[in-house]
């Protein structure tokens, strides 16, 4: 769009919104919102990308990347885009921000890739606006012409992640050496790990191996950093690297190997100690020769144009000796076999008891105190071992005394209050190697730049705190070895005297001290306060004068203190404002309070109420129910006799009733006649036992109706009772039927 500029004014301002500085220009009057957007901050530092590797097995499908970031500003569109090595798009995903709702909006499909998108803005980290997490994966697989392709992600302008990707096959052998059969393979192909004839595939911890395998998407066979092809009696093939080779001493069988051509030579022997030598290649008297003896045999393999031939020492070998393959006049290899015995410790530094050993000697791997054995892969070592034909003790190689690194804290614990701390997390030593430090500070850990940390400014609440030092590693790692490499500081936080409070012996006060005048006797006003370090002096003013003091003091051993003032015979003079200055040698501090004196009696003040000892309310609960409910078993025993007794008595009770004269010995005989049976039952009945009859005298006749009601009628000459000022009186029932009665107000009948 051309347009002729007749004059360009510049009236637009900058407009902050978020990171984004949006420039507006005016031009002949005519408004042009240039949406020229450019971040004043990165909106994607610090992503954490899973994995970290840009390795790939050829042919993989699957998640490539999850990255994971928190701007502290805006939100925009998020963007990744899949090229290839020239540069061109292969796949582009964009989720457009949609400012204002999800900033994760759907993204165009593109066949044969895939990636997602989260956003969450609950439960972020402070100081962040949100956390995306993000994912990109393929379904097509990433065949040999998609290798050095870019892999990257865009959040606004600004670049989160950049990947290069590098595609390769599994391959064989594997970094420990182990053939795999077949040798390559794309992602996930089918293998197995093919150790050679004179040895056995074994895990690093001593465990037979799997032989089964595939091709992992970080194009590594599975298992392969953890099996190896061990061989108990490994033959010497000629030549050796170096011309050397070591062997346990009193070692049986050993066999050494070599292969010749047989258009070079004529004739080939071996030749061993003191220039013994066996004929085992001529090719005038039958080509392959077999000789032996006592200590040796020989053995020789035509291959058609090449021998192999092998020298086996029959007996067990205890010296050092040289081995030479001659041919014609030429020596076409020399092994020189060294023979020791296996030794403590091993080259990891493990001691072995007992700490020499020859061939197949039983031993064990013994950590000194402090430190464990392990595999290098992290799993718990088996101590049991012996000596190899190597002169190696078995699993030596794999295994370790783990130990804590010596951590040491570094740093002043000695602070004024108000200053700040600075400390240093050393450690060295430990095996494995020391992986990071940290610093604790009351727990949490903190936050170090490289090895140092710097705490806010501190204050008296901090004395007594810790600062601690922990040197990680792969054992200190273990949550049971976690208590092991650490060092430690507590901090002095010297400060001066704070936190005042008085108390006058009855009340306590924030300033005021009360003393009354009667009864007489001294009075003392107490200053407790705090301060660090705890040696200190004081001087009492009043009225801009020194003031003597009764009591004595001495600062206490710890930051809590006690300031006692005391007058042993207090006066209306000694009210007043007071200033107590404190002097801990650094610091200075003051503190007014007041004392006032009172024209009256001190109070007595009310002794607290003791708080019940929950032992003995719990103890009392228990016996209280306890015996409750031996009382309530009681009360329903004696209601149930209660009502046996009742019905008894009823029944007794039902016709006429003889009640005769008091007997001479002090019993009333109560003679009863049942108008249901002819008998006449006689009982004696004690004088002193209460009874319903026990005040009548003479003979009267009781009857009872259907409705239980009484009639007694006098049966002898008069009815004797109780006597009642000259008058005689019967109590009965209310209700019941008498003759001659008088009901009374109580509701009891009176009888003469």
């Amino acid at each position: 769009m051309n347009i002729q500029i007749l004059m360009l004014v510049i009236f637009g301002s900058l407009y902050v919104q978020g990171n984004y500085i949006r420039l507006r220009c005016l031009v002949n009057e005519n408004v042009f919102n240039l949406n020229y957007i450019f971040q004043l901050l990165p909106t994607c530092s610090n992503p954490t990308v899973t994995p970290s590797r840009n390795t790939w097995a050829l042919d993989y499908t699957g998640q490539l990347y999850l990255v994971y970031f928190c701007p502290s500003v805006q939100t925009n569109d998020l963007t990744w885009s899949f090229q290839d090595l020239l540069g061109a798009d292969i796949a582009v995903f964009t989720f457009p921000s949609s400012l204002g709702s999800n900033p994760c909006q759907p993204a165009i499909h593109v066949p044969g890739y895939s990636a997602t998108c989260q956003y969450n803005n609950t439960g972020i980290p402070a100081g962040v606006v949100g956390c995306y997490t993000t994912t990109f994966s393929v379904t097509n697989k990433l065949t040999s012409s998609f290798n050095q392709s870019t892999l990257q992600l865009v959040h606004g302008v600004s670049s989160c992640f950049a990947q290069n990707i590098l595609l390769q096959a599994c391959s064989s052998p594997t970094s420990n050496n182990v053939p795999v059969n077949p040798s390559s393979g794309v992602y996930n192909t089918q293998a197995n790990f093919s150790c050679p004839q004179d040895s056995t595939l074994f895990n690093m911890d001593g465990t037979t191996g799997n032989t089964a395998t595939k091709c992992l998407a970080t194009a590594e066979w599975e298992n392969e950093k953890i099996v190896q092809c061990w061989s108990a009696n490994p033959t010497l093939n000629l030549p050796s690297p170096g011309n050397t080779a070591t062997r346990a001493l009193g070692i049986t069988n050993l066999t050494i190997s070599t292969t010749i051509s047989t258009t070079l030579y004529n004739t080939c022997a071996w030749s061993y100690r003191n220039n013994k030598s066996l004929i085992f290649y001529a090719k005038n008297f039958g080509r392959c020769l077999t000789p032996s003896n006592a200590e040796v045999a020989v053995t020789c393999t035509d291959n058609g144009g090449t021998v192999t031939s092998q020298l086996r020492f029959i007996q067990a070998i205890n010296a050092s000796f040289n081995v030479t393959v001659d041919c014609d006049i030429t020596t076409v290899s020399f092994l020189t076999v060294i023979i020791q015995a296996c030794s403590s410790p091993t080259p990891s530094n493990v001691p072995v008891n007992p700490s020499s050993g020859v061939y197949n000697t039983q031993a064990n791997f013994q950590c000194s105190h402090g430190s464990t054995l392990f595999y290098v892969n992290g799993t718990t070592g088996n101590n049991a071992t012996k000596c190899l034909a190597t002169a190696e003790w078995e699993n030596e190689k794999i295994v370790q005394c783990w130990s804590a690194p010596t951590a040491t804290l570094i740093g002043n614990n000695t602070i004024c209050a108000g200053n700040i701390a600075t400390f240093q997390c050393n450690a060295t030593g430990g095996v494995p190697s020391l992986d990071r430090v940290e610093i604790y500070f009351n727990n949490p850990n903190q936050t170090l730049v490289g090895n140092t940390w710097t705490s806010n400014p501190l204050s008296s609440s901090n004395n007594g705190d810790i600062v601690e030092c922990r040197a990680i590693n792969s054992y200190t790692a273990m949550q049971e070895y976690a208590n092991l490499g650490r060092d430690s500081k507590t901090l002095i936080i010297h400060y001066a005297a704070e936190g005042f409070a008085v108390n006058d012996g009855t009340t306590s006060h924030s300033n005021i001290c009360t003393w009354y005048i009667a009864p007489p006797g001294p009075r003392s006003c107490t200053i407790t306060f705090s301060l660090n370090p705890t040696t200190y002096t004081t001087t009492l003013i009043k009225d801009g004068a020194m003031v003597t003091n009764d009591a004595i003091n001495q600062p206490q051993t710890s930051t809590s203190q006690t300031f006692v003032f005391t007058r042993n015979q207090p006066s209306f003079n000694d009210s007043g404002n007071y200033t107590l200055r404190i002097n801990n040698g650094m610091f200075e501090n003051t503190f007014t309070f007041n004392i006032l004196v009172i024209n009256e009696v001190q109070p007595t003040p009310t002794p607290p109420i003791p708080q019940p000892d929950n032992l003995g309310v719990i103890i009392g609960a228990a016996v209280g129910g306890v015996v409750a409910f031996i009382l309530i078993i009681i009360l329903v025993v004696y209601c149930l006799r209660q009502q046996n007794n009742k019905q008894h008595k009823d029944k007794e009770v039902t016709g006429r009733s003889n009640i005769g004269m008091e007997a001479e010995h002090g019993y009333y005989e109560i003679a009863d006649r049942s108008p249901y049976q002819n008998e006449q039952v006689t009982n004696n009945i004690p004088a002193t036992q209460s009874t319903n009859y026990e005040n009548l005298k003479d003979n009267v006749n009781v009857t009872r109706d259907e409705q239980g009601y009484a009639d007694i009628q006098s049966v002898g000459p008069r009815v004797v009772t109780t006597p009642n000022e000259g008058y005689e009186t019967f109590i009965g029932r209310k209700y019941e039927n008498m003759s001659r009665n008088q009901q009374n107000e109580s509701g009891y009948e009176h009888m003469a």
